[in-house]
């Protein structure tokens, strides 16, 4: 009787581990942290649309800031481990770009807007070697999506 006893507590001591660690695991959700800015002086606000998953992150106007790093945009969410589409949309859904990521750990996602219009004929007149830059004929919108694991230093 004492040994089945005893067999009984192994048991029950064994599932109560096995339970506590599942939870543990599942009460770990790593944060996908988001900095979001837009470098473009040509386009001063531009509306952006930032999800990862099926889960929105940001769904706003972001305006431009000569400020580095810009901080005023920086929501962040918290989602259980796993693969994540980030999908971000700007300047009314024409321009989208897509990044998977593996949210395993705490991740740092930089996202940033840019766009330069071509020098007009004012502009070239105001600063004739203008017309030697590599950004005569402007530079087209862009997202760029940077991803990493390390904490930057401006937290």
């Amino acid at each position: 009787m004492k040994e089945l006893t005893n067999i009984k507590c192994k048991i029950l001591f064994f599932f109560a581990v096995a339970i506590l660690f599942n939870s543990s695991c599942q009460l770990f959700q790593p944060t996908a942290y988001f900095f979001i800015s837009n470098v473009s002086e040509d386009r001063a606000t531009i509306d952006m649309k930032v999800t990862i998953g099926e889960a929105d992150v940001i769904n706003d106007s972001i305006k431009y800031s000569n400020i580095r790093p810009d901080l005023q945009y920086t929501p962040s969410i918290d989602l259980p481990k796993g693969k994540y589409l980030i999908t971000v949309a700007a300047d009314s859904g024409r321009l989208q770009q897509n990044h998977p990521i593996m949210l395993d750990v705490d991740k740092f996602i930089f996202v940033s807007y840019s766009y330069s219009a071509p020098i007009d004929s004012t502009r070239l007149k105001e600063n004739p070697l203008l017309i030697h830059s590599n950004k005569f004929n402007g530079v087209k919108p862009s997202i760029k999506i940077y991803i990493t694991d390390k904490e930057p230093v401006h937290m």
